[in-house]
């Protein structure tokens, strides 16, 4: 959900008679003017924290995901710190985008490896470090190597747990056999290499 129908008190309040417990929402910057280029939904990045902010006074747990791209990579460690301030008891995930509808778009915003390794560990860390759940590596998310080896390292997943339409699209590189995160790690998207290659692989030590 974009979360702007929450800011709405009486839809808010049927929602919970209906039994919800649980809100997923994109979050994917702090910036209006990003927030709502990304979206392509001018106008509604207040509505969308004011929705969040509704959902979270009343007790509904959220689940914030944030797609990491060129336009929100500078405002990564930015919107980590608010999340952490407003929204502690949040689930935090950074999504790695596959494709867009818009083919030309995806091509245009999807930022390879190397521009995503800094941001985004200083937003991971900032979250970890404040005790928020974060899970920079799930089904949607990176390989371990889009994150510096200190952060990645706290963050692995176990990707025995994915289910198989969640790796479908994922691959490993000749340079992933000597990283330590290997079991542990989704792999890169098939998408991404044909795209950028594997030049920006960087195993990670044990």
């Amino acid at each position: 959900s974009n979360a702007v129908a929450l800011s709405r008190p009486a839809y808010l309040t049927r929602l919970q008679q209906a039994g919800l417990t649980l809100l997923a929402a994109s979050l994917h910057s702090w910036d209006a003017q990003v927030s709502d280029d990304v979206t392509r939904a001018p106008g509604t990045h207040a509505d969308t924290l004011a929705g969040i902010r509704a959902a979270t006074a009343a007790g509904i747990r959220v689940a914030l995901n944030v797609v990491v791209e060129r336009r929100t990579l500078p405002g990564l460690p930015t919107l980590a710190r608010h999340i952490a301030a407003e929204f502690p008891r949040a689930v935090v995930s950074f999504s790695w985008p596959n494709v867009y509808h818009d083919a030309q778009q995806w091509r245009r915003f999807l930022a390879p490896l190397h521009e995503i390794r800094a941001p985004l560990s200083t937003a991971v860390a900032v979250l970890l470090d404040a005790g928020v759940q974060v899970t920079p590596l799930g089904p949607c998310g990176f390989p371990g190597c889009a994150l510096e080896p200190a952060v990645a390292r706290r963050t692995a997943s176990d990707v025995t747990r994915f289910a198989s339409q969640d790796r479908a699209d994922r691959c490993y590189a000749p340079p992933c056999e000597a990283c330590a995160l290997r079991p542990r790690c989704p792999g890169l998207r098939s998408t991404y290499v044909e795209l950028y290659g594997t030049g920006d692989i960087a195993p990670v030590g044990a």
